[in-house]
């Protein structure tokens, strides 16, 4: 979970920066099309104990967020083996009932045979489209924001991380508390998730 670390588009939160970001986001023609076909797609289905509907969400999800998982792989998870264990994992009781732990179990599953993988990012982004009020998402950019506030304002980031460690041993209860914690620390109890996510991956952007 390390990133590339760049710096340049980073600002500290407020709610006129993350309004900012909203108003960025919603505006541009590719990331508007692309939240309006998934969210079409996860309201079409928004159960996961049917296989081929996992699959299509599965692979709209790996694409159009770049989560890197891939199509056809013999040494390593695929979406084929991904959206096979999902219906497994009883989902859609543990997304009713904001259990965390259901994150790891996305992103941990091994499968015989094939090498050990992470898939932290697409976890998160799975679990937040199924509750966007209830997950909110972790990938590079987030882990570059948070690298680039530790670096720019560690009183900050001593403040209110609790120990966490960027590229420690961690899974989604820890990231959660983290992400309540860094928003109650600046006052933006109220801000959805959503709104977030929004403004950590415009402002997290590593190539800035």
């Amino acid at each position: 979970m390390i990133a590339r670390m760049g710096c340049a588009k980073f600002e500290l939160p407020s709610r006129e920066g993350i309004a900012k970001a909203r108003e960025e986001c919603d505006a541009d023609s590719e990331t508007k099309i692309v939240e309006a076909a998934l969210l079409d797609l996860f309201a079409k289905y928004p159960e996961n104990t049917n296989e081929a509907q996992v699959l299509l969400k599965v692979v709209a999800l790996n694409d159009l967020y770049s989560t890197l998982i891939p199509m056809r792989a013999r040494d390593q998870p695929n979406v084929f083996d991904v959206a096979g264990c999902i219906p497994r994992l009883n989902l859609d009781q543990a997304f009713k009932t904001r259990s965390l732990e259901i994150v790891n179990a996305i992103s941990t599953t091994q499968f015989t045979g094939k090498r050990k993988k992470n898939r932290f990012a697409f976890a998160t982004k799975y679990a937040s489209w199924h509750r966007q009020d209830a997950y909110p998402i972790w990938d590079s950019h987030v882990q570059n924001y948070f690298t680039c506030l530790r670096k720019l304002h560690r009183k900050d980031w001593d403040a209110f991380s609790g120990g966490f460690k960027l590229s420690g041993d961690w899974g989604y209860p820890e990231f959660y508390a983290l992400m309540l914690r860094f928003r109650c620390y600046y006052h933006l109890e109220d801000i959805s998730f959503k709104d977030l996510d929004k403004f950590l991956w415009l402002r997290g952007d590593p190539s800035g």
